[in-house]
């Protein structure tokens, strides 16, 4: 205070300020952290003075203690990975081209890339500036130290440090789409996108609208919709059951209430119930083809896997024999359930298929393989449809053979391009194995 009365008596502070700014700095030796403080006192043209603060607490001072040593280690194995992780981007880039830049991972891979660069450039400047510049701050006695760059810089490497791991942490999601739950939860949100997104749209035009309206009608009187942003934040606010209705309906007993019910069935009742809509569409198509893709390789799949193998190099082979025929059982079972689901999509009943695997002695434990399936449907093709001598098949017979070829020339495809896969996974599994054993 005293120095404030200096101030205003050799007149540093008269009718023309308009801010006066209050800055110190403390230091707490116990947990090495500093401590900027800045308050401003704001005159306002109309009178009045409007109080603000900013308090920010920094570590300036690193490597210190054994635990900042630690992070010294983990630091420079950051350095090291990610210049292996750009040399193995710029390889990409080189390989692919412009193609490159058609994929939605690649783009986050560049944004991290770009983000490391930022942290580690910002993180070696503010070791070297505070180590420049504070003693020379701290030892000066007639004049105030300014912390306002070191502050600066170090909330722009706190940012930059953020956002690279939320990033981290989203790319994750890429590897664990193996897992099945994650696989159709990216693949729902990848086909919903572009109907969310034009959806989207509108929603956000009737949001505005109702902002708009909440701001002229009751921005006078009531805090919450002071200015259209306020009354924005105050509407997204409501969604989560935070709404001041006592206020508006103080403000305008009439158009209050409608306003809020207005509100209500709009957003909650037609327009946030469209966006599940959308989801669940998108969610049951991803199903449907998850189940009509058959049998895949999910991630306890490939755990189990390396545990057999596991098993085996430890010396307990017998109980990995057992886990694999276990696991093979419940494949087959699955395969087994596959191939019947398909029967009854294309329109035969179970009775149908009960007598077609008889027939051609298909169970759970012994499968037909899609060589012999494609046999077996040739031959089908190829039998003649017998009747009676110089009578004519009616057209609903002709019409059930020709439905019947074309449920005929699906399943053949479909088992074909089952091969094809069962083939290709089971050259990667071969060359997996072959790499472990090594």
């Amino acid at each position: 205070m005293s120095q404030i009365e200096e101030l205003q008596e050799y007149i540093w502070i008269n009718r023309g300020t308009r801010a006066v700014f209050i800055d110190f700095t403390t230091y707490n030796a116990n947990i090495n952290l500093f401590c900027m403080v800045k308050i401003i006192f704001e005159v306002l043209p109309t009178g009045g003075v409007l109080p603000s603060f900013d308090f920010s607490n920094q570590k300036l001072i690193s490597y210190v203690d054994a635990w900042d040593f630690v992070i010294l280690v983990f630091e420079i194995l950051f350095v090291v990975y990610f210049i292996f992780y750009t040399i193995e981007e710029f390889y990409e880039i080189t390989y692919f081209k412009w193609h490159y830049l058609t994929k939605f991972w690649n783009w986050i891979d560049l944004i991290i890339l770009v983000l490391c660069y930022i942290v580690v450039t910002l993180k070696i400047y503010m070791y070297v500036n505070v180590s420049n510049s504070l003693e020379k701050l701290i030892a000066m006695k007639d004049s105030h130290p300014v912390f306002d760059d070191i502050t600066s810089g170090q909330s722009i490497y706190n940012i930059a440090l953020t956002v690279l791991i939320f990033l981290s942490w989203v790319k994750l999601l890429k590897y664990l789409s193996i897992n099945k739950s994650m696989y159709e939860m990216m693949t729902t949100l990848q086909r919903a996108s572009v109907d969310i997104l034009s959806f989207s749209i509108i929603i956000c035009t009737v949001f505005v609208g109702f902002a708009e309206y909440a701001h002229l009608k009751f921005g006078n009187q009531v805090n919450d919709w002071k200015s259209l942003p306020d009354s924005v934040f105050s509407l997204l606010r409501s969604i989560v059951g935070e709404f001041d209705y006592a206020a508006i309906e103080r403000s305008d007993p009439v158009f209050g209430p409608l306003f809020f019910f207005a509100f209500l069935f709009f957003i909650f009742f037609i327009l946030i119930n469209m966006y599940l809509a959308i989801i669940i569409d998108a969610y049951a198509n991803v199903r449907s083809e998850v189940k009509s893709g058959g049998v895949k390789t999910h991630l306890s799949d490939l755990i189990s896997r390396f545990f057999n193998t596991f098993l085996r190099k430890i010396g307990c082979k017998r109980y990995a024999e057992n886990r694999e025929r276990k696991a093979e059982a419940a494949y087959n079972k699955a395969v087994y359930q596959d191939i019947r689901q398909f029967f009854l999509r294309c329109g035969y009943t179970d009775k149908e298929i009960d007598i077609f695997f008889a027939k051609y002695e298909i169970t759970e434990e012994s499968l037909i393989n899609p060589e012999e399936m494609n046999k077996v449907i040739q031959k089908i093709q190829e039998t003649p449809i017998r009747g009676p001598v110089g009578a004519e098949i009616p057209d609903r017979i002709n019409i059930a053979i020709i439905r019947m070829k074309e449920r005929l020339l699906t399943l053949q495809n479909a088992l074909t391009d089952t091969d094809k896969k069962i083939k290709i996974i089971n050259n990667k599994l071969d060359s997996f194995y072959q790499q472990s054993a090594k």
